[in-house]
């Protein structure tokens, strides 16, 4: 229930500007900063190759889900689903990217969707010095959860799963 407050709370928001309808459209958007923006970058001391098939696990574990809620406000009873897309795009071996949309139904009004879903989250990874550099931007309010499962998976190949479905 949660989660689909805060998607009605981040698209009401939005409703009144243009939606990125890129990933690099909205990677833009989220280094801008602003109101409502995670921006981290974290240096994960395992190999490049390593964290990015962990991450492709992540995404199909725990990404791909659908999460169905309701909110009640007094005698009005609003329910909808949230339908996640994750993908994960590699550009040979210095940049991989984890890509998270969603689809909701009822679809919002007043906003374009991009094609694959509205964006929330990116993380871009590259070889470091010790390590990969993952560097995570997108919403913030309630993907805390989200944005640690990244980086737990990232480091340990395992995690809790940020979704209730």
């Amino acid at each position: 229930m949660k989660i689909w407050m805060t998607a009605l709370l981040s698209l009401a928001l939005t409703a009144c500007i243009n939606n990125p309808q890129t990933v690099d459209e909205f990677r833009s958007a989220a280094q801008a900063g602003g109101l409502n923006v995670h921006r981290e970058t974290v240096t994960v001391q395992q190999p490049f190759d390593t964290v990015v098939g962990r991450l492709g696990r992540f995404a199909d574990q725990c990404l791909r889900v659908q999460v169905r809620s309701s909110v009640t406000q007094g005698a009005n009873v609003s329910s909808g689903t949230t339908t996640y897309k994750p993908s994960l795009r590699r550009d040979g071996d210095a940049l991989a990217t984890l890509v998270l949309q969603a689809v909701y139904s009822p679809k919002p009004v007043g906003s374009t969707m991009p094609p694959g879903g509205y964006f929330i989250a990116l993380a871009d990874m590259r070889p470091a010095s010790g390590g990969t550099e993952l560097t995570m931007a997108g919403g913030s309010a309630g993907h805390g959860a989200l944005y640690d499962g990244i980086k737990q998976w990232a480091r340990t190949g395992s995690g809790a799963c940020p979704y209730d479905t």
